[in-house]
């Protein structure tokens, strides 16, 4: 079985490793609890910046989890070629995509980090979006995607042909797994 490197604290691991896996729907629900309390309390609240913080961007709901997976990333970034030269030089949007998709691949089948680095890669696509996010911000995106195409119509005639291959075969095989769906832990 696959074994990801230990790149994260111990609270990190005992959440997503094998083992506990079974307790993670219950600390995952005990932690929306603590994250939504007050929320939405009949309350009023006495402290002014209370009241005008809630048309704000609560930043806090983006995962630190993913902020420092990126930043990982991002260090990894900095020392190959240097910290910001994205700002500098401009973003191909083809070159993150590509690279994007690289991670996803490796990932998808299986490849916890880049063997090299040790940096994984769900933490260099979080990178790279990043990165493309902020070159169109900034506005020194390079957009070399190719010309447009309506793929929502040929995604939307897709789900037609699977839906009609569900009615065709609905009791078909299950999908072969890395994790059987049927393994005792």
């Amino acid at each position: 079985m696959y074994e990801p490197i230990n790149l994260y604290p111990s609270w990190f691991e005992k959440l997503y490793n094998d083992a506990d896996r079974s307790t993670f729907p219950q600390l995952w629900e005990d932690y929306l609890k603590q994250l939504c309390v007050g929320q939405f309390s009949t309350k009023k609240s006495t402290n002014p910046k209370a009241r005008a913080a809630t048309s704000r961007l609560d930043i806090s709901l983006f995962p630190q989890t993913a902020i420092i997976g990126g930043a990982l990333a991002m260090t990894e970034g900095d020392c190959k070629y240097g910290g910001y030269n994205y700002r500098e030089l401009g973003v191909s949007v083809s070159t993150y995509i590509s690279a994007l998709d690289r991670h996803k691949f490796k990932f998808y089948n299986g490849e916890w980090a880049d063997p090299k680095t040790t940096i994984a890669h769900l933490d260099s696509m979080i990178a790279c979006c990043a990165i493309l996010i902020d070159g169109f911000a900034k506005g020194n995106i390079i957009d070399d995607r190719p010309p447009r195409l309506d793929t929502t119509f040929l995604l939307d005639e897709a789900e037609k042909q699977v839906q009609h291959l569900h009615e065709l075969f609905p009791n078909g095989p299950a999908r072969y797994t890395e994790v059987k769906p049927d393994a005792k832990k």
